[in-house]
């Protein structure tokens, strides 16, 4: 079981962060918090080019891993298998002008293709645009901070269910795999709703 807080400006000075990851100040990022997963080693691998190592909480003391977001050895930074899945199950924020939510990858693992390269180093504005586009040879944990997909919003839910688009019930599936991802949502949505959809 994990928890569900808000990362706020002043979380960069807690936290000791090199960089903000974008954050807009009107919109803090929420963050999933989870523990390791049961018999789960402690992670020892380190984002290539920024040399960040562990996943934060660093329980240890070790010398060699960092100490960053965490909350009662509950880490944002968690790793997931090709078979494992995160669900969040939730309700909808309250009758407002907009909400929106979308969910990211902060760092994926190439063994045989490192994705981007930059030519021109220094030609980045910031250091974390600098290090999604500095990843080396593989094999290399690498910087993405990248989306996952567009955006849910009360107009998704409005369109798909044919329902108001806040308090509602939803839930948001994070899994590498599509298989499992569906066999969920059917799961969920007989569990809810009482019907096969």
């Amino acid at each position: 079981m994990g928890r569900y807080d808000f990362f706020f400006l002043k979380d960069c000075t807690t936290y000791d962060l090199d960089t903000c990851s974008a954050l807009n100040a009107d919109s803090p990022y929420g963050m999933t918090f989870l523990p390791d997963a049961p018999d789960q080693e402690e992670y020892k691998g380190c984002v290539t080019d920024t040399d960040i190592c562990g996943l934060g909480c660093n329980p240890n003391d070790d010398p060699n891993l960092d100490l960053k977001i965490c909350n009662e050895n509950q880490t944002m930074k968690w790793l997931l298998g090709n078979d494992d899945e995160v669900v969040l199950l939730m309700e909808s924020p309250p009758d407002c002008m907009y909400w929106s939510m979308t969910y990211y990858q902060m760092s994926k693992y190439y063994s045989d293709d490192a994705g981007l390269r930059s030519e021109t180093p220094g030609y980045f504005k910031s250091p974390l645009q600098e290090a999604v586009c500095t990843c080396p040879d593989p094999p290399a944990r690498c910087q993405t901070f990248a989306s996952l997909g567009s955006p849910i919003n009360h107009m998704d839910l409005e369109n798909e269910n044919q329902v108001s688009g806040f308090q509602q019930p939803m839930a948001i599936i994070m899994t590498a795999s599509k298989d499992l991802a569906e066999d969920i949502k059917q799961e969920l949505y007989y569990e809810i709703c009482g019907v096969e959809k």
